[in-house]
């Protein structure tokens, strides 16, 4: 576990918080839990956009896997 996502995973333990992505303005992944996702675009995704313009929103997915904080993820909503 690198250094930036130790230190976001002990800031976040004891929340909700499993995964966190940073993005620049332009919808490149700077950051995320799962090194493989960074450089990333999401300039099309619509809730980058909404983002971009001052309206957060979320969306309850389901994913059968992910990397998170405490490693792989396993079937979660």
């Amino acid at each position: 576990m690198s250094g930036s996502v130790k230190t976001l995973g002990n800031m976040t333990r004891g929340t909700s918080v499993i995964k966190i992505k940073i993005y620049t303005r332009n919808g490149i992944s700077a950051f995320s839990t799962d090194p493989r996702q960074v450089g990333g675009s999401k300039i099309d995704n619509p809730g980058f956009q909404s983002a971009v313009n001052g309206i957060a929103i979320s969306e309850l997915t389901h994913r059968n896997q992910f990397d998170a904080f405490d490693g792989t993820l396993q079937d979660r909503t």
